[in-house]
């Protein structure tokens, strides 16, 4: 069995974006939902994450080249070369190991600038959007205040009627349901505020409007 080499040579082309898309969406903030399938513009995104880190690869082999005052190869074994080549050196096994490598460093890069809204931070600065991100409050919440090792908050469940003091050590994602581990645990009466009971860890799901978060200062609680 034969392999077209278009067919070929486009799997290579793609595979530094698919890469970068696993890394996207294992790290950004969506729900799970969409983290499970690939939509039309995720192929895009493959698409065009494929092409920068080809050019990249491209411009860093010519100012090399130029650097070194070797002869330059732009168009032979790069990203502008014809797919429908029947040579299967679309790119030598180095320089493939590179394109991976830009193109996990670009998802890396995505990823963080899309976690800290940076899009969104320049459009509020040039006035364009009032816009937060895309990520709904309970991601917000624990991104912005629960970090650095400072994250004790107070937990008030009006359903159960329960309080909850301690250290957040995992939230569910974006969209979940409303999901909480955390350490240190104190449980008092939402009420009365009486002191409960302590435990060194408790699992919390809790349920839309009945529930409450509020930073505390410090783990002393106050």
């Amino acid at each position: 069995m034969t392999i077209d080499p278009f067919v070929y040579n486009l799997a290579i082309l793609l595979l530094p974006g698919f890469v970068s898309l696993i890394i996207l969406k294992s790290i950004i903030d969506i729900p799970t939902d969409q983290k499970n399938r690939i939509s039309v513009k995720d192929f895009f995104v493959v698409l065009a994450i494929s092409l920068f880190s080809g050019i990249l690869l491209d411009a860093s082999k010519y100012a090399l080249d130029k650097l070194l005052g070797t002869e330059v190869h732009w168009i032979e074994g790069s990203v502008f070369r014809d797919l429908t080549t029947i040579s299967r050196k679309f790119y030598s096994p180095v320089e493939f190991l590179i394109l991976i490598l830009i193109s996990i460093i670009i998802g890396f890069l995505i990823a963080k600038a899309y976690n800290k809204r940076v899009l969104f931070k320049i459009a509020k600065r040039l006035k364009i959007s009032t816009q937060f991100g895309n990520h709904d409050l309970w991601t917000e919440f624990f991104d912005k205040y629960c970090i650095d090792g400072d994250y004790w908050i107070y937990v008030r469940d009006f359903k159960r009627g329960l309080t909850y003091f301690g250290a957040v050590q995992q939230f569910s994602d974006t969209g979940e349901k409303r999901e909480l581990i955390m350490i240190d645990v104190k449980v008092f009466d939402t009420d009365d505020s009486f002191y409960l009971y302590e435990v060194p860890v408790i699992y919390i799901s809790l349920i839309d409007e009945d529930f409450s978060i509020e930073k505390a200062i410090s783990e002393e609680g106050v």
